[in-house]
This record gives C-alpha cells, structure tokens and sequence, in this order.
C-alpha cells in the first residue's frame, strides 16, 4: 500500500503534464495505481471493521443480534465497494446514474458502522462498571473498566473524525477530500496500535498507584508467622488470635508508631 501510494505521488505531482493538476491523476481511477490502491484501502478497511465488530462480540458474550446491525453494514459495504471497482474498470458499461448512489454510501457507510460498534463496545464497559461499583467491587490493582472505554472511544475518535471529514468533503465536492482519504488507511493500524500501549501504559500507572497505596500489615505477624512453622509453637496461635482482636479494637498497629 505505501509503495503504490508513493507511485501516485510521483505520477501526480513529476509526471502529469503542465495543464494537469495532480488532484486530477488522483481521481482517475481507470489508471492501475489509483484503482490498486482504492482496492487495498478498501480491504484493509474491511479488515479493521471486521476486527472491531468482532471485538464487540466477544464483550458482548458472544451475543449475535448485538453485531448483526455493524455486519450488515459491513456486507453492505464489501457489496457497493465490488460494484464500484467493476464500474472503474468498466466505465462505459454501468451508466454513473445507477453506479453513484453506491458511490455516495461508502463513506456514510463506514462511519456508520464505526460509531455502532464503537458505541455499543463503549455502552458495554460502562454497564459494567457501574454494576460492579453497585455491588461494591473495587479493582486496585489495574486499571477501571472506565479507563478502557475512555481509552477505546479516544483512540476510535482518530477513525471516526477523518471518517466524518470525508463524508463532508465528499459531498461538497472540495478537492481537499484526497488529504484525509490518504491517511484513513494508516489509521486503521495506529488505533489498535494506540490503544494497546495506551493500555499498557494506563495499567502500569496503576500498577505503580496500588503499591504506594497499599496496607502496610505489622511486622510482628511476619515473626509469628516463622515462629508457627516451629514444633511446639501451638501457643502462637493464642497470641496471634489476642493480637489481632487487640488491633482491631483500637488501631492496626505499625512498626515505629
């Protein structure tokens, strides 16, 4: 993908004659360069979309009526997009009347998948969190439930702003379209990418958070915990009980308190 997109690059901006305009080698998708790499983007779209639904399949407990909305539109897609390419590759035997309003849902189409999946992946993490803190569940030694959906709709965030950018480039008919069509492919592979270190890196943090947090318990339950292993230390037992109802009647002691 990047070796074709530098080939188009090159054929726009070096090789297009002085009344051509590169936006102009852009759109002419008849020629291979531009029609490989419409195909590429468009299966490497595919492929994120599909990992994304399939994400949202596994958070929902592997629940089908809850990705059957984002598949469809996937089907959808992988449909006008096969029709599309024979239309680049066949101008002159599909009229565009027919061809455009397939054209016109590529974009709506991806965007639309995203911000479901994106959403229901969100909507479940947050149900999930809340229950847990209903229940008085309190997780210290990593990060929230909170922190991944924050975390998952940010990164999403990056796809979804350049998903809606070109929906309005491409209805205004701006020749600026081609800017955020060509960084939607890396996109794809920066999100997941960006998520998993931004995930790595929250549960450090947490990691870090939760040791300089936590109960620090006496010393002398250390010791009777080495006396125990002795023979004929039952009486340790005894004291251990006497100690402990002891603390929790005043305070939990500390060593040099």
């Amino acid at each position: 993908h990047p070796g074709v997109n530098v080939y188009r690059f090159l054929i726009s901006f070096g090789v297009s004659g002085p009344g051509d305009i590169p936006v102009s080698a852009f759109l002419s998708f008849s020629a291979w360069y531009n029609f490989a790499y419409v195909a590429v983007s468009s299966v490497m779209i595919w492929i994120a979309d599909f990992l994304v639904i399939y994400r949202c399949y596994i958070i929902w407990g592997c629940q089908y009526e809850i990705i059957a909305i984002p598949s469809l539109l996937l089907i959808i897609s992988i449909a006008t997009n096969g029709i599309n390419w024979y239309f680049f590759l066949h101008p002159s035997q599909l009229p565009f009347v027919a061809v455009k309003p397939l054209l016109d849902l590529v974009y709506p189409g991806h965007l639309a998948q995203n911000i479901i999946t994106t959403g229901l992946i969100a909507w479940k993490l947050w149900m999930q969190h809340m229950r847990s803190r209903r229940i008085g569940l309190r997780v210290s030694s990593s990060i929230t439930l909170m922190t991944v959906a924050r975390i998952i709709v940010e990164s999403a965030m990056i796809y979804t702003l350049q998903m809606v950018s070109l929906v309005i480039l491409y209805f205004l008919k701006h020749p600026a379209l081609i800017l955020p069509q060509e960084a939607i492919v890396p996109s794809t592979g920066i999100i997941f990418v960006l998520m998993s270190i931004r995930v790595h890196l929250a549960r450090q943090e947490a990691s870090k958070l939760s040791q300089t947090t936590s109960v620090f318990l006496p010393s002398w339950i250390g010791r009777i915990e080495d006396e125990e292993r002795k023979p004929g230390a039952d009486w340790l037992q005894d004291e251990f009980d006497w100690r402990v109802s002891r603390a929790s009647s005043v305070a939990l002691p500390i060593d040099g308190a």
